[in-house]
């Protein structure tokens, strides 16, 4: 059922007077407008869903992972203490193989080298390419679409989910769509926060948002996937970025001098770059401890 982007409920037993399902497992879906699942206890039938698509401004969450680099170890620590995507309410990883981060959680496998070269005006990665095909399997999959915001998360961003869901209840989608602008310089890749009817709008503007700026800059635009997805919504799909939420990310890349201590108040989302263990662990421990005394301040 987790696997199937219809299925919105399975049940797993015998239908009375029925020899045919016998101990039966049966996927169900639902109307879209359905908002609550009433549960029916009946004997020798046990049900459930896949997820939990019925909560106020759910997040899916997503990574991308290069296998043997430094984000397997950090994915999988993230995973054993549920720390960033492992705490959101639906979450994947994507990667060119597949791979094991716990019991039952696997990569979502593309096909990619996860190779790219630096370029353009700004000499950064022009991964589009790369970030494009992930963008895809996360399409096909279709789990963005049960769920009120999609987080696309670098495993090297401290990442707190539950400050982002409180922040979020003061962005409400719109008819077009929304999406945070974490930066002043415009929408950085270390955590991108779009809301469900964005990423819908996304999925089916990608196409000519390629054809629009290929003819623009006579050729491709060399642009990472960040500043090409903020081109593509802002200026082609009329999904207007919010202004500038600076409490989205603090990094080292966007006027955030701090961000290595990760002490920057109880309601910073995500810090950005922590590339070892050690100081993946530490950041979070720093900003648990600064969460902590605020609150006891407050008191």
């Amino acid at each position: 059922c987790q696997e199937n982007p219809k299925c919105r409920v399975w049940v797993w037993g015998s239908w009375a007077g029925d020899k045919k399902h016998y101990q039966t497992c049966t996927l169900r879906t639902l109307p879209s407008a359905a908002q609550v699942i009433n549960k029916v206890h009946r004997r020798g039938v046990v049900s459930g869903a896949p997820f939990t698509w019925d909560v106020r401004n759910s997040l899916f969450c997503f990574s991308l992972v290069r296998p043997g680099s430094y984000e397997m170890h950090l994915l999988r620590m993230q995973f054993h203490k549920r720390w960033s995507i492992f705490a959101c309410d639906e979450y994947t990883v994507v990667s060119n193989q597949s791979l094991t981060f716990g019991p039952g959680i696997k990569s979502s496998p593309v096909i990619s080298d996860l190779q790219c070269s630096k370029g353009g005006e700004f000499k950064t990665a022009l991964n589009l390419e790369i970030f494009l095909t992930v963008w895809n399997k996360i399409f096909e999959e279709g789990r963005w679409r049960y769920n009120s915001w999609t987080v696309k998360v670098d495993p090297d961003s401290v990442f707190f989910p539950q400050r982002l869901q409180a922040l979020v209840a003061w962005h409400p989608d719109t008819y077009n769509g929304v999406y945070l602008n974490n930066c002043k310089l415009g929408l950085h890749g270390p955590i991108e926060v779009l809301s469900s009817r964005a990423v819908g709008k996304w999925h089916e503007g990608i196409g000519n948002c390629k054809s629009y700026f290929n003819n623009k800059c006579s050729g491709e635009c060399l642009w990472g996937e960040d500043m090409f997805i903020d081109q593509c919504l802002s200026k082609t799909l009329d999904v207007r970025p919010r202004a500038l939420e600076p409490k989205v990310m603090c990094e080292s890349h966007c006027d955030c001098p701090s961000w290595y201590w990760c002490q920057e108040g109880k309601d910073t989302v995500s810090y950005h770059p922590f590339k070892s263990i050690d100081a993946y662990a530490n950041c979070m421990a720093n900003a648990l401890d600064a969460e902590l005394a605020a609150s006891e301040l407050e008191q």
